[in-house]
């Protein structure tokens, strides 16, 4: 809930963070054929930090500590990786919940 609000607060934008869900929602649809891409999600949370201005990069650079991390964690091991899209999915519904937009 705490980084939901804290990416809306710093005006991050929803599709910015749609970008990387919808890498993981990709992964997640045909995990057995698109786990090798996992390793690929840490860089992708990188690109949006350093493509970010503003406060907005304030709020990715905060998705990008807490959520990095937790990316390495994964090991290609299909419950972690359902578990952290459960965390990405709630972070994601707590900034709409406090008025993120577009």
């Amino acid at each position: 809930e705490r980084i939901g609000k804290a990416l809306k607060d710093k005006e991050v934008k929803t599709a910015q963070i749609r970008k990387f869900f919808g890498s993981l929602k990709r992964i997640q649809v045909d995990f057995d054929n698109l786990s090798h891409e996992i390793i690929l999600l840490e860089p992708r949370l990188a690109y949006a930090y350093g493509k970010a201005k503003g406060d907005s990069k304030d709020g990715l650079k905060l998705m990008y500590n807490t959520l990095g991390p937790l990316v390495k964690r994964i090991e290609q091991k299909p419950e972690r990786f359902r578990r952290f899209v459960q965390i990405t999915e709630a972070i994601v519904a707590y900034h709409k919940s406090y008025g993120g937009g577009e």
